[in-house]
């Protein structure tokens, strides 16, 4: 189990929910790893409900692990909006492809959170430094 306090980002919270997702047997593997409570954000569960809209009680799952305490969601106030406006100011001239889900994934990565994420290739935990400043 990781010492380490972890928040959760939308994709491995769908995939622990829904059996049916590839990536569930993965996710589930790493979760039973991770310290208690998991963090996330209200952003990152306005998703993940969402996204389980389909499934059968998808959505009264992912909002009964914050109502448990299982999962804790992060107060990100003001700071988190200054860091987001600074990278969008500075990155303006790249395409906008990131959601402002993935730019609070990474202000929680960059402040020293570890953050458990999935994408296509991998299922895991990772923090990242960020030397560009705030």
């Amino acid at each position: 189990m990781t010492a380490e306090p972890v928040v959760i980002d939308t994709g491995p919270l769908v995939a622990l929910l829904d059996e049916d997702d590839p990536r569930h047997g993965d996710c589930q593997a790493v979760y039973a790893g991770l310290r208690r409570p998991v963090y996330t954000t209200w952003p990152v569960v306005t998703e993940a409900v969402w996204l389980l809209r389909k499934t059968r009680r998808g959505p009264q799952q992912a909002l009964s692990l914050i109502e448990s305490g299982v999962f804790v969601t992060v107060d990100l106030g003001p700071e988190a909006a200054r860091w987001m406006r600074t990278f969008l100011d500075r990155y303006a001239d790249l395409r906008r492809e990131r959601t402002v889900n993935d730019i609070l994934t990474l202000w929680l990565a960059c402040s020293g959170w570890w953050v458990f994420l999935s994408d296509l290739r991998s299922v895991g935990c990772r923090s990242v430094r960020y030397s560009g400043g705030s």
